[in-house]
């Protein structure tokens, strides 16, 4: 039995936000249980396009001297990934 009457028929987008910015990605405990969270809601017939968790982390570290202006290109920071 279906615990609601409403049905979703249409994509839609949902984000999620880390309360007190706990640093989800630095303790191994902590990303298993999201990412068996995501396998759960999988196995209940929810698709989640979730790569762009990881992916935004990355970019965000890779860009980040050039953004706050440390820097006049990304590949000038001495511990730059942008070199590579």
């Amino acid at each position: 039995m279906d615990r609601s009457r409403y049905k979703f028929t249409d994509p839609h987008f949902m984000t999620c936000t880390v309360l007190h910015w706990i640093p989800v990605f630095t303790r191994r405990e902590t990303v298993a249980i999201l990412f068996n969270s995501f396998q759960f809601l999988m196995d209940e017939g929810l698709k989640i396009y979730a790569y762009v968790i990881l992916r935004q982390k990355i970019e965000y570290i890779h860009q980040n001297p050039g953004e706050r202006g440390y820097v006049d290109k990304s590949e000038h920071w001495r511990y730059s990934s942008a070199r590579n």
